[in-house]
């Protein structure tokens, strides 16, 4: 649940509110004026927390964080929309939070062959309490593109409308076509306005014209803290 509006507030709610073990050793503030990897203050930093010294344990006052939570379908009046079995969770866990507990996907998009098929994998946007999540938060991610043809990869936040439509508010494109990378860190960070809505998505999406079936996608550590170590 989100944090005190005022009064006393412990490091064991702050390492609670990050998804931490209460009693996580060596909590430290910031580790410098300017907060340290693996550092509360840093691992606030994607909920709003203040990065400028001097730091206060006040600037945590209200804390709310972000969550990602794997969708395997959403369904909006008529429609339904899935996750695909294209991309393969292989990790357990159905939480961003920080680096002890981050998603993987992949795929191998051999089944996308044909001209302007696409598919996508979804995640509902919460704070720590499962409601909507409405402030802007920054995604890290680590990428692996590999034997690439005519492969997109993009990240957009959607949400239902008033009619009950999936809508697409803001999209990041993270893989461009033909372009193969061993292994590289990458953020995009998403604005509050795109999150303003009920009912908020996180949507990884893929798409292909006449993919080959070596083509492969890999992302690991998708977190909403920081970039983790690989």
């Amino acid at each position: 649940m989100p944090l005190p509006s005022s009064g006393e507030i412990k490091v064991s709610q702050i390492n609670t509110e990050l998804g931490r073990t209460s009693n996580t050793a060596n909590s430290n503030f910031a580790g410098g004026t300017t907060p340290q990897t693996g550092s509360l203050f840093k691992l606030g930093e994607a909920g709003g927390v203040d990065q400028t010294a001097p730091h206060k344990m006040s600037e945590w006052y209200g804390y709310n964080a972000v969550h990602l939570v794997y969708q395997s379908s959403i369904t909006t009046g008529s429609s339904t929309y899935s996750s695909s079995s294209v991309w393969t969770n292989t990790y357990s866990s159905n939480n961003g939070i920080d680096c002890s507990d981050t998603l993987a996907l992949s795929a191998s998009p051999s089944n996308i062959s044909t001209n302007d098929k696409s598919t996508m994998i979804i995640f509902r946007i919460e704070d720590s309490n499962g409601s909507n999540y409405d402030d802007a938060f920054d995604l890290y991610f680590y990428r692996t593109i590999s034997s690439n043809d005519d492969i997109e990869v993009g990240i957009s936040t959607a949400y239902i409308d008033n009619l009950g439509f999936l809508r697409y508010g803001q999209t990041e494109i993270i893989a461009t076509y033909d372009t193969n990378l061993s292994g590289n860190t990458a953020s995009v960070s998403f604005e509050a306005a795109t999150l303003s809505f009920p009912n908020t998505y996180l949507i990884f999406h893929l798409s292909g014209s006449d993919a080959t079936n070596s083509a492969s996608v890999s992302f690991f550590d998708i977190n909403t803290r920081e970039n983790c170590p690989v």
